[in-house]
């Protein structure tokens, strides 16, 4: 049971390039600010508590999540040395080891950022920590870096699949006093009206670029002409499971043939 949650807490920390001290610092300051969120403060009066007193039993539970994720962290040294001993690594050791071997060795660095002086980055919103890393560690050597970036700040929603709309926003802010935007809004996958009920759900998200800077406007249109004007309305289906989903899908591709 935990050596799998284990390993994803590994890979995570990989993914970030977070270390052990990192996590044990942000869950100690996490712990200290839980008396000042609401979700740990009593809204109105009960029988034994009075409205703003403080939610000890559930702070305690978090607390001693934060204490169990700490010892946790702690025990990756001991899982990177074993691998060490058994030879062994994986995709993320590859990208650590690139940004290690740029931290400890100038002109490694130096030779790397002089050859790659032009620099592009698709499906930007799918970088992870370390792999936005080894970008900003290729082009901080100049002011304004020669980069170009793609990314769909939208897909930020897939975030437990490793999308970081923060590597955008960050982005953003550093190179924001000589950064040029372009919103690419011609769609040719989706008819008009697909692309208008796509709007309505996602104008949900306040997390989205769109949503904090009211110059980066984002209504897509339909590019094809036959998918511009399409008839055709959504349909939403509703299934109680994935196997049930997978079945009608299946059943309508049938019926379609």
């Amino acid at each position: 049971y935990e050596a799998s949650r284990l390993d994803q807490l590994f890979s995570t920390m990989k993914q970030e390039d977070w270390s052990a001290e990192k996590i044990c610092t942000e869950a100690d300051r996490y712990i200290a600010d839980l008396p000042n969120r609401d979700e740990y403060i009593y809204k109105r009066n009960t029988k034994d508590k009075k409205k703003g007193d403080l939610k000890e039993n559930e702070i305690a539970a978090e607390a001693e999540k934060m204490e169990a994720l700490k010892s946790a962290a702690q025990l990756f040294a001991v899982y990177a040395n074993k691998m060490q001993q058994l030879a062994r690594y994986d995709y993320h050791d590859m990208i650590l080891w690139v940004i290690d071997a740029f931290r400890k060795n100038e002109n490694l660095l130096r030779n790397y950022q002089e050859r790659f002086q032009y620099v592009l980055v698709d499906e930007f919103q799918d970088t992870n920590g370390a792999q936005n890393e080894i970008l900003n560690l290729i082009t901080n050597y100049w002011e304004a870096p020669n980069i170009f970036c793609v990314g769909d700040d939208d897909q930020g929603i897939y975030e437990f699949q490793g999308a970081r709309i923060r590597n955008i926003r960050d982005f953003i802010e550093r190179y924001k006093d000589s950064l040029s935007t372009i919103v690419l809004k011609e769609n040719y996958r989706s008819t008009q009206s697909i692309l208008d009920a796509s709007k309505k759900v996602i104008d949900n998200n306040t997390l989205r670029l769109a949503s904090a800077n009211s110059s980066l406007e984002k209504n897509l249109e339909a590019a094809l002409p036959e998918r511009k004007n399409s008839l055709s309305i959504p349909q939403v289906h509703e299934y109680a499971n994935d196997l049930q989903e997978v079945t009608g899908i299946t059943q309508q591709i049938l019926a379609l043939q």
